[in-house]
């Protein structure tokens, strides 16, 4: 029998060995290096296939740019509204403009090699591509073959150039279609002009009705070929003119023209943009290298050294590919958008010239792009971005407010909120603050308080002043035709609001600061304590009765109220104060098991309660375990997530990128980490992808990530602790001084949850509270029907939005006299819930009518109004209605 203290002393040795198996670093360890060429592990054809069932196409595109450029060079396969399909094998070309982008739009400038007849209608010509080992995208060079013409495509670009080079048959003849009215949007109106040289072609394309909305813009281009052809001719979308050297066509903007070269063909063709006019888009061509191959080179180096902002080390070449394919994406937009001389077409439509060593850009997708595009480029480009920023301050000198979903240079109102201010408040926060800040916030106040009207009828925030004086977005209808996502709107509004406090803060503005954190704190008045929800609101003030999450009717695509969403998935939108939310949803353990239930399913699209990780909304639903003391639940589920709906190939994405903002998603979650408050620099945490990064910032500073057994086969995927610059913290978020100044982060790793690490609530990330109300409450029926001499129950759900007493009163008003209404207390359970039966009686001696009855519930400090409508009368029954 061995003594007590050899006893302890092999416990305490078997638990040390232990605990180093689990969560220690081996001593046979050794880390990976860092990827030294990241530009040789982009796969440009991931996400150009399908995100499935439920979201479609991916829409990225596999063709050459770089980064931010203004041109895409790529193929467009038929009928694919964004451009290309890998699962389709009809091409209509290549065209110069692309975006992963939800709606027909861009492709301007297609252009199809051929050996085919001409026959009578080539504006609708297309050919067999080959979607096999001869395929191959890399950053600044694409290449693809025709099997059944027998030509071979080579591209690349420069920021305003794309450089194609075809190889044809010796035995077919060389045909090269141009067509000027090809844009995916359709064209109302373009035109060609076939050079006397007989090496030039010049023209423009005009389209827009970017998701159906009235947006317009025109792109000019120049087109140079490296030999001069031998015939040609135009079309104008009813006949082909042989020998013809113009077209212009106002129907569908089916104009273009051919080319012929001889058979054996190896043709260069230089085409050039410009969204001035053709002098400069002339002016543009002379900006790439002389030769394909040393544009290709250049086009390379600009993503090697891009790319490289963020250098990793990993195990896994299928993690690293999918990883830099997914920055690669997420630096593709917004583009350049002046030519070489300075100049662009602004926003009232006139030419200006952008300030010296300055860029112009086009073309955010905001609402999608504000929650993690704009924080990884503000972080990584912080020079571009703030270029970014004041592009967008431009934008709205000259048109008067800044543009919702900027195309070109007009803004499509696309999408809802006003995320525009969102992803301003999120570049700066990252380091993107070379810009003017003042008039930034001047055009936020603007939209904010008076609805930022602009030009054409545009309005940034349509019917601001119903929303200031409800605080919420009435829902006119309960059908999703002629209607709009009041709810989601009000919510978006809510975080809109939050970031221009923060902004304002950071100027020294602290009065409107503080005006716009109360502002923050309206996503409340949409939280039904009926259902614990967020539901919109009528006119009236009346919740929907019934489930919180309701089927669409036919025709519709989410919810009725919700943007791309339904309840449930709407419910865990608040960013700027989880905690409040928390709170209203019933305290931490409630929250748990909801989002347990939620996240079962992953990408199920607007309609199931559950997660829609492919989507914008969902995007910083698995870091919300963060805040609830649950940390290794966040990082077992961006684990899932980045294991099973991304991988490095076609169909690699779970939805959508919409301009990278999927791509991003990728990038942060890779990384470990996530920015989740829009408006300020905070980053919250999970297990990172690789054992080791380096981001660079400017100044020769850097944020320096080891996680040793992050990656490989038997990587570890819990967090077992974390320091920063070698002091040891239990928070769940990073200090703000980490993105302004860089810092080390090492992570300790563990094969097994640990259930102690940064589960305390002062772990948490921050939430912005200020401004909140103390209580919701709803009543059901909210219209109720009742004869004189009679009463009627009502019942009165209540829930506290914040810590406070535990219990409440209800009183009630009428505006008439002889209806009255018994005082009733009640007490708040443990999750801040409260449900009370309120009993109305309308005197004999009440005339038939409607009377508004007001019912007051106060708790502590707190208090809340409800307004109920009355109908007296003979025979009027039992009342029945909306809770509200």
């Amino acid at each position: 029998m061995r003594s007590r203290r050899g006893a302890v002393a092999l416990l305490a040795a078997a638990l040390l060995v232990s605990a180093m198996l689990v969560s220690a670093t081996p001593t046979s360890y050794e880390p990976p290096p860092l990827v030294k060429k990241p530009v040789e592990h982009v796969n440009t054809l991931i996400g150009t296939g399908n995100g499935g069932k439920d979201v479609g196409e991916i829409n990225n595109f596999p063709g050459p740019s770089v980064p931010f450029g203004m041109v895409q060079y790529s193929p467009d396969t038929v009928d694919n509204y964004a451009g290309y399909a890998h699962a389709n094998d009809r091409a209509k070309g290549f065209s110069m403009t692309h975006a992963s982008v939800g709606c027909p739009g861009f492709g301007d400038i297609s252009m199809l090699p051929t050996t085919s007849p001409l026959g009578s209608e080539p504006w609708n010509a297309s050919e067999e591509i080959a979607h096999d080992r001869s395929e191959v995208g890399v950053p600044g060079y694409y290449t693809v073959r025709f099997p059944s013409t027998g030509v071979f495509a080579e591209l690349t670009a420069s920021t305003r150039t794309g450089i194609g080079r075809f190889h044809y048959p010796r035995n077919r003849p060389a045909r090269f279609y141009v067509r000027s009215g090809g844009s995916l949007g359709g064209n109302s109106a373009a035109n060609i002009k076939i050079g006397d040289d007989n090496t030039t072609i010049t023209g423009s394309a005009t389209s827009g009705g970017f998701c159906g909305k009235d947006n317009v813009y025109t792109v000019h281009f120049a087109m140079k070929f490296s030999k001069p052809f031998t015939s040609f001719g135009t079309w104008d979308g009813f006949s082909v003119s042989a020998g013809s050297r113009s077209a212009y066509s106002s129907y569908q903007g089916s104009s273009g023209g051919y080319v012929e070269f001889p058979a054996g063909s190896e043709l260069e063709v230089r085409t050039a943009l410009s969204y001035v006019d053709a002098d400069g888009a002339r002016g543009n061509l002379v900006e790439a290298a002389e030769s394909f191959e040393d544009a290709r080179a250049a086009a390379s180096t600009q993503w090697n050294d891009a790319l490289s902002r963020i250098k990793i080390a990993g195990f896994e070449e299928n993690d690293i590919v999918t990883f830099y394919s997914a920055l690669y994406h997420s630096l593709l937009n917004p583009n350049v958008f002046n030519d070489v001389d300075g100049r662009y077409i602004g926003f009232d439509d006139t030419i200006h010239t952008v300030a010296p060593n300055h860029i112009q850009y086009a073309n955010y997708s905001d609402w999608d792009t504000y929650r993690g595009v704009a924080a990884l480029q503000g972080l990584v480009f912080p020079e571009r971005g703030s270029d970014m920023a004041q592009s967008l301050v431009n934008d709205a000198e000259q048109s008067g407010s800044f543009p919702r979903w900027a195309l070109a240079n007009t803004a499509t109102a696309e999408m809802t909120g006003d995320s525009v201010v969102p992803l301003i408040a999120n570049l700066y926060a990252f380091g993107a603050k070379d810009f003017d800040v003042h008039r930034a916030l001047h055009f936020m106040l603007d939209s904010a308080i008076e609805g930022g009207v602009g030009r054409h009828g545009y309005v940034e925030r349509p019917q601001i002043e119903t929303y200031l004086r409800r605080g919420y977005l009435p829902l006119p209808t309960t059908s999703c035709h002629g209607s709009f996502p009041a709810a989601s709107i009000s919510e978006e509004w809510s975080v809109d609001d939050f970031a221009i406090s923060q902004f304002a803060s950071e100027l020294g503005d602290s009065k409107t600061a503080t005006q716009f954190q109360d502002r923050a704190q309206y996503w409340q008045n949409l939280f039904n304590p009926t259902t614990h929800s967020i539901s919109p609101r009528n006119a009236l003030g009346f919740f929907p009765a019934g489930p919180a999450v309701v089927q669409p009717g036919e025709g519709c695509f989410s919810q009725v109220g919700f943007d791309e969403g339904n309840a449930e998935q709407y419910v865990w939108y608040v960013p700027q104060n989880v905690a409040g939310l928390v709170t209203a949803l019933g305290g931490r353990q409630a929250v748990a098991d909801r989002l347990d239930k939620f996240t079962e399913k992953l990408n199920v699209g607007p309609n199931e309660p559950y997660l829609w990780a492919g989507n914008e909304p969902s995007f910083a639903i698995p870091w919300l375990y963060n805040y609830i003391g649950q940390p290794w639940k966040t990082q077992e589920l961006v684990d899932r997530i980045r294991s099973t709906l991304f991988s490095p190939t076609p169909d690699g994405e779970p939805g959508n990128d919409d301009l990278g903002a999927m791509s991003a998603w990728y990038v942060w979650a890779s990384l470990g980490l996530y920015p989740n408050v829009p408006g300020t620099s905070t980053l919250t945490v999970n297990t990172p992808l690789f054992d080791k990064v380096e981001i660079a910032l400017p100044a020769g500073k850097s944020i320096r990530i080891t996680a040793p057994g992050a990656s490989g086969h038997h990587r570890m995927q819990y967090i077992n602790g974390l320091h920063v610059n070698g002091r040891s913290i239990d928070q769940t978020y990073l200090p703000s001084s980490v993105v302004q100044d860089g810092g080390e982060l090492a992570f300790s790793l563990s094969a097994k949850p640990n259930k102690s690490w940064g589960t305390a609530v002062s772990s948490a990330p921050p939430s912005f509270g200020a401004g909140s109300i103390a209580l919701t409450v709803n009543v059901s029926p909210a219209l109720v029907a009742v004869d004189p001499g009679t009463s009627t129950d009502v019942t009165v759900n209540v829930q506290r939005m914040i810590d406070g007493p535990g219990e409440y009163t209800i009183t009630g008003k009428s505006s008439g006299e002889g209806i009255s209404v018994a005082p009733v207390s009640g007490k708040f359970d443990a999750g801040g819930s409260g449900t009370s039966t309120v009993s109305i009686k309308v005197a004999d001696s009440v005339r038939a009518g409607y009377y508004q009855l007001v019912l007051t519930t106060e708790a502590g400090k707190g208090k809340r109004t409800f307004m109920l409508l009355n109908v007296v009368g003979e025979g009027a029954g039992e009342g029945g209605g909306d809770g509200g």
